[in-house]
């Protein structure tokens, strides 16, 4: 009886694992082709990058822009201090 159930055992084993490699295999391949389908056929738009904004040579940097850098840089110093 013991080997009965152990065949029983390493059956259930076998058919579990060889249903789980199939339907993963499944997966893979079907995911595959509704991937390369998708974008066949439904291509991404590419989008022309933004050209870059210069400032003029002679243009002073904004006000608020250089009070924001140095508070946050006091702040970090603030709550950071150096180890010696």
């Amino acid at each position: 009886m013991t080997g009965s159930l152990l065949n029983q055992g390493f059956s259930l084993l076998i058919y579990g694992i060889g249903v789980v490699f199939t339907f993963l295999t499944l997966l893979v391949i079907l995911t595959t082709v509704m991937s390369k389908f998708i974008l066949r056929f439904f291509p991404e738009p590419v989008a022309e990058p933004a050209a870059p904004r210069r400032q003029p040579a002679g243009a002073q940097p904004d006000a608020q822009l250089i009070t924001a850098i140095s508070a946050a840089v006091h702040k970090y110093r603030k709550d950071h201090p150096r180890k010696k």
